[in-house]
């Protein structure tokens, strides 16, 4: 495969940075990482190579930053191929506890942020005639939880959003894939007062990583509508 770029938000820590790195390990991929606090970012650490490496402050709860962004890395590799929309939140909001500004920051977050990153970038993948778009969503897109029907809301809506964006850019070589993990190893879930699981417990955001290579890499004849992976045996996944 020649040169593969690829953006990720949300790739200071978690899973966005286990994508980030795992990439990374392979020569062909260039990235461009979409993040809050670019402080938080140890180039010298984790990638070594900085041509292969652009960071950007992006924040998704600001439009502007993702045009930014966008343009930014079309500047340094002057294409993208893939989008990683990883960037999420995760805030109370049930019946008892409904607070209407707690849900408007999770769809904005979770959900139209993601939609306009990957509006801005339609051409460029349509373009590339092997795009990839990558939609981490979770479980919570595939089921429902009576004390969290706000976080359940935003994504269910990106499961929608990313089956419509199968159907719309399939002619034009863009393959979109939704995973879909449980509770997962990252400050979101150890935080997170409704998790009873350890740490060692949790899927690990390496195994994330290594899903969402693998669906990079899938030919065009082989692609994947979405993965759930869970670290629990629940009543359907």
């Amino acid at each position: 495969m020649d040169k593969f770029v690829v953006m990720i938000s949300g790739a200071n820590r978690g899973i966005g940075l286990e994508i980030a790195k795992k990439l990374f390990q392979d020569t062909k991929y260039y990235l461009s990482l979409g993040v809050r606090n670019i402080e938080d970012i140890d180039l010298s650490r984790d990638f070594p190579d900085s041509d292969r490496v652009l960071v950007n402050h992006y924040d998704a709860l600001e439009s502007e930053t993702g045009r930014l962004w966008i343009n930014h890395t079309r500047e340094k590799f002057s294409q993208i191929d893939g989008l990683v929309n990883n960037a999420g939140i995760l805030r109370s909001c049930s019946m008892d506890d409904y607070d209407e500004r707690v849900l408007d920051e999770m769809w904005q977050v979770n959900t139209k942020a993601p939609v306009t990153l990957t509006h801005d970038l339609w051409n460029d993948l349509k373009q590339s005639g092997k795009g990839r778009i990558v939609n981490l969503v979770s479980v919570a897109g595939k089921s429902t939880r009576g004390d969290q029907f706000g976080y359940n809301l935003t994504k269910h809506a990106m499961m929608a959003f990313t089956h419509s964006l199968r159907q719309a850019g399939w002619g034009d070589g863009i393959r979109v894939t939704a995973i879909c993990p449980g509770w997962v190893n990252t400050d979101m879930a150890t935080r997170a007062e409704i998790c009873q699981l350890s740490p060692e417990e949790m899927t690990q955001p390496g195994d994330v990583a290594k899903l969402v290579k693998m669906v990079m890499e899938l030919p065009n004849t082989a692609a994947v509508a979405d993965i759930t992976v869970n670290s629990i045996c629940g009543p359907f996944f």
